[in-house]
């Protein structure tokens, strides 16, 4: 099966971002933001390929994660971030403050959420597990994985969240 072109059928059908890795280096990234692509590299080095072929993971700011290792190959996905709700004001600040992103980039990451897919968890997990059936002809359930302070030293700037084409919210507006 051809992983890729499968990944890029995908994500025309669900707006997510797929991130795919062989051999522990990133291969392709499928319908990312700059801030998602940031997200995804991060995640995935916090969070590496274990035991186990299909887990998520939920951030404090409910931001969903999924991965799935593919053992044939040396490769596995990572899947997100989508959120079970749009964000609040609260989640924002406690995401500006844990990513260092300085407050005058605070409306840009605003905009950033408010176009997150939107994805209650069980039907995220569900999400997961066709996806993982459809790569592997094998049936799991996802493992959620525990979460951990982040470890990211990046500054994220204004760039890092470049939507093109989309007007931004400001803080004081949510």
């Amino acid at each position: 099966m051809d992983i890729e072109l499968m990944l890029e059928k995908f994500v025309k059908s669900v707006p997510l971002t797929s991130a795919f890795y062989q051999e522990g280096r990133l291969k392709k990234i499928h319908n990312g933001q700059a801030l998602s692509n940031i997200l995804s590299e991060q995640i995935a080095k916090e969070y590496p390929p274990d035991g186990n072929n299909l887990r998520f993971l939920i951030t404090p700011e409910y931001l969903q994660f999924g991965f799935i290792r593919l053992e044939e190959n040396n490769s596995f996905l990572v899947l997100g971030p989508a959120s079970p709700y749009e964000p609040t004001l609260n989640q924002i600040n406690t995401f500006l403050s844990t990513y260092k992103i300085p407050r005058q980039n605070g409306a840009d990451a605003a905009g950033w959420f408010h176009h997150i897919l939107v994805m209650d968890t069980p039907r995220f997990r569900n999400l997961l597990e066709f996806l993982y059936y459809i790569l592997t002809r094998n049936s799991a359930e996802p493992i959620r994985t525990a979460y951990h302070t982040t470890k990211m030293t990046t500054d994220l700037h204004a760039e890092d969240f470049s939507i093109t084409g989309h007007s931004f919210h400001t803080l004081e507006n949510l």
